[in-house]
């Protein structure tokens, strides 16, 4: 398994450690920089690897943002078309929406809000401890599915499972789980 870490240094991309946290054999490639060097270890990473690909950070519809970058993307058009492996999971806000754009199939989140500033742009009430508890549950339910070969399908099901009509849902993990998207 390749994860592609875009380390922010900020609360928001801290707490996605989470998601490899236990999982055996994993090559972390960890951005907290870019440049051409970084932009052709990630290359190569994202060429090499045929099992799972699991790509994380700040994004848009255009792909995974470079640290510190609002314009420089890490995972994009031009190097998606590169993707040979049979798992991806992009977990950044927008990324179904750039899984969609490229043709990417996999497992994939929406918009996600990770902080108040975005709760609060997006209309949802809710707390910076809620924030972090739900995210926390999001991010573990993923991180169950790499270490034990859980398969995106049942992976996608439990996700969803967390906004089912029976469960005492908040509008935040509706929101942030309604986007999730298996491609």
């Amino acid at each position: 398994m390749t994860i592609i870490w875009a380390d922010w240094k900020d609360e928001d991309t801290k707490m996605l450690e989470i998601l490899w946290s236990g999982v055996n054999n994993v090559n972390l490639v960890h951005a907290n920089y870019f440049n051409s060097v970084m932009e052709k270890t990630i290359d190569l990473a994202i060429a090499n690897e045929k099992d799972t690909l699991l790509f994380c950070g700040h994004g848009t519809s255009y792909g995974l943002l470079a640290p510190k970058s609002y314009g420089t993307y890490m995972i994009h058009q031009s190097n998606a078309n590169i993707i040979q492996a049979k798992n991806v999971i992009g977990v950044m806000c927008y990324g179904a929406e750039f899984a969609e754009r490229v043709g990417l199939h996999g497992l994939f989140t929406s918009m996600f809000i990770s902080n108040i500033n975005e709760a609060v742009d997006y209309g949802v009430s809710t707390t910076k401890n809620e924030i972090n508890s739900e995210n926390m549950t999001v991010l573990q339910t993923i991180n169950g599915m790499l270490r034990n070969g859980t398969s995106m399908e049942n992976c996608y099901n439990s996700l969803k499972n967390l906004i089912n009509p029976l469960s005492d849902c908040s509008g935040l993990m509706e929101f942030n789980v309604g986007g999730i998207k298996l491609l």
